[in-house]
């Protein structure tokens, strides 16, 4: 039987991790997002109330005003739509809940495309038979090893499920809101990000975050050259308290090709995954930060690597940040 590497299965499995976590959301012009003195000592600011931008203003409508539930993460698409005025009445009164749910259900439909029944479902299909297909590879060329649970037939069935709903909601909502309602996402987004909503800020780094592609990065780009500028300084002011989800973030945010706010930085990255290796991970083991620091440094597959000189700066001030952020003690 042919075997393959460790590498070659740490690969399989970080790909299944990465199509089992993309769902529904429902939850860079390039612009220097901190500096590396900023990132070693961020300072900690109170919000000051002259900064911030106003609410979006309401958008006006004809229809008849729907409160929004208790739990406003349940929303499907047209439940959404039915109270959007709501959720803005809410989230200018400081509901930063209804401000997540807001630009989260809005960024989703950002570069939809409408699909018949019979697409959607193929699409999804298709998606599920691939996963399906590596995981039975997997079992069948390992058959000793211990299953996960998140990769069982049972849990893809479920996930496909649930995608395939995902996908028919998406269609629902986007075909349902206007292309200006669409763009206030980033109004939104904004609007947590200067009231230092945590969610949010962590939101904007997360690896699956789909928030600007293509024609509206260009269109949008000193709004969100802005927003980088707040996202940064809002990561390091939660790693100085020992937060070490905003640690990992900025560490896959700077290392990454991602489509979030920040712009890729390996150098930044670097600093950031060697404090994380230092305070000892979060659900990452030391063996994959120590992987991702040696892809960082050599440049593979696709960026030149980091100079001997740019590694050891690096280490120095990820040095410096754990001893000022998380030698004391770390929180998740």
């Amino acid at each position: 039987m042919k075997r393959h590497s460790e590498k070659e299965i740490w690969g399989i499995v970080i790909f299944l991790s990465l199509v089992a976590g993309v769902g529904f959301v429902a939850g860079h012009s390039r612009r220097s997002v901190t500096t590396s003195a900023a990132a070693i000592n961020p300072v900690i600011e109170i919000a000051d109330a002259s900064r911030q931008s106003n609410p979006p203003a309401p958008i006006n409508t004809k229809k008849t005003t729907k409160p929004a539930p208790a739990d406003l993460t349940i929303l499907n698409g047209k439940e959404f739509v039915d109270v959007l005025p709501s959720l803005e009445t809410l989230a200018r009164s400081g509901n930063l809940e209804a401000a997540r749910v807001l630009y989260q259900r809005l960024r989703s439909c950002v570069g939809f495309e409408d699909a018949s029944d019979e697409a959607i479902r193929d699409r999804e299909n298709a998606n599920y038979q691939q996963q399906l297909g590596i995981s039975r590879r997997i079992r069948s060329e390992y058959p000793d090893r211990p299953e996960n649970p998140m990769f069982s037939e049972a849990s893809l069935k479920q996930a496909h499920e649930s995608a395939l709903k995902a996908a028919f909601d998406r269609r629902d909502l986007c075909t349902s809101l206007t292309p200006l309602q669409i763009s206030r996402h980033l109004d939104w987004e904004r609007f947590a990000l200067e009231r230092h909503d945590r969610k949010t800020i962590l939101d904007a780094t997360k690896p699956d975050s789909t928030e600007v592609r293509g024609a509206e990065r260009v269109r949008n780009a000193e709004r969100l050259a802005d927003m980088a500028e707040i996202e940064g300084n809002e990561l390091n002011k939660l790693i100085s308290t020992g937060d070490l989800v905003a640690l990992e973030r900025a560490a896959y945010a700077y290392g990454s090709d991602s489509t979030g706010l920040l712009r890729r930085d390996p150098e930044l990255a670097y600093m950031y995954t060697y404090a994380l290796s230092l305070a000892g991970g979060t659900r990452n083991d030391l063996h994959q930060i120590s992987a991702t620091m040696e892809s960082l440094a050599s440049g593979r597959p696709l960026h030149p690597p980091l100079s001997a000189q740019q590694v050891d700066a690096a280490r120095a001030r990820g040095l410096a940040l754990f001893q000022s952020c998380c030698a004391k003690g770390t929180h998740d």
